[in-house]
């Protein structure tokens, strides 16, 4: 189940194509892409390594040997959950018809948008959290700092009974919720996940082979990675009965401003795979 400390009161957003949404209606599986792969460079792996920068501080500053062991523990498990290797991501916005997204997320506005409803996030396997925008560079590392420093404050224990995975959870959650004010016009959502050991060794197997190149491919692979552990796959829906039900897990469809489908075409696909108690509308953005 996906785990987020708000109220998730309204459906959120994803822009993809046309291609794409019939492999997610069909596979029941949204794709999570690598943590190294966002299109700004001063998010994910930048906050990442400034993390990691005040952690090795506060254990190179550690006077005590139990706050040594402590942020040591702090130190490797944080190194280890955010590595981008099997630190995976999807993206999901508030906003269902924004001129910007269509361009740079659904094929120059060819492609569509669609919304999950709340309780269809009971599937997935990963955290989700609202993203935090901050005016330049130096704000983002003074939030890390900031965040570091007052997590200290709350959640550095007792000598004799401490646990550094609360601390741990908070980083993390600074990790993928942090991007520069020039992207706030998404109002984004963000769905995290980071594998264990046996996950990352079996990953090619959480689908289906036909179903991993398929999904791999909705969006072009990044030549410069140098491995195949690029993606990782969670299913959507409403939990019943310890079963995904996915019949109303979409709440609404909208079609791009150039998308061919028409409303017909869109009621007809989601019918014909069993989903119910959608809506489907136009884009009303003026396209340009």
């Amino acid at each position: 189940m996906a785990y987020y400390e708000f109220n998730l009161s309204s459906s959120l957003y994803h822009y993809t194509s046309i291609e794409a949404l019939k492999i997610i209606v069909t596979s029941g599986n949204m794709r999570l892409s690598r943590s190294d792969q966002t299109n700004d460079p001063f998010e994910v792996v930048f906050v990442r390594d400034r993390i990691l920068e005040s952690l090795r501080t506060l254990h190179g500053n550690a006077t005590k040997r139990f706050e040594s062991i402590f942020w040591k523990r702090c130190l490797d498990t944080y190194e280890t959950v955010s590595d981008p290797r099997r630190f995976f991501l999807s993206c999901f916005s508030i906003r269902k018809d924004s001129l910007p997204m269509w361009r740079l997320y659904s094929q120059e506005g060819n492609g569509i948008v669609f919304g999950l409803r709340p309780r269809a996030f009971e599937g997935f396997d990963c955290r989700l959290t609202p993203v935090k925008y901050l005016p330049n560079v130096g704000s983002v590392t003074e939030h890390v700092q900031e965040t570091v420093a007052r997590s200290v404050g709350e959640t550095l224990p007792p000598e004799l009974n401490f646990s550094h995975v609360p601390f741990v959870l908070r980083l993390i959650e600074a990790t993928v919720s942090t991007k520069q004010s020039y992207w706030d016009y998404e109002q984004e959502y963000r769905l995290s996940f980071s594998m264990d050991d046996e996950q990352y060794a079996s990953i090619e197997d959480i689908v289906d082979p036909e179903t991993y190149r398929r999904m791999s491919a909705y969006h072009p692979t990044n030549p410069g990675l140098s491995d195949d552990k690029q993606f990782l796959f969670q299913r959507y829906g409403f939990i019943k009965s310890n079963e995904i039900d996915r019949s109303r897990a979409i709440s609404e469809l909208v079609l791009g401003p150039s998308c061919e489908w028409s409303e017909e075409d869109a009621r007809v696909f989601l019918s014909e795979q069993g989903f119910v108690d959608f809506n489907v509308s136009r884009s009303n953005v003026t396209w340009r």
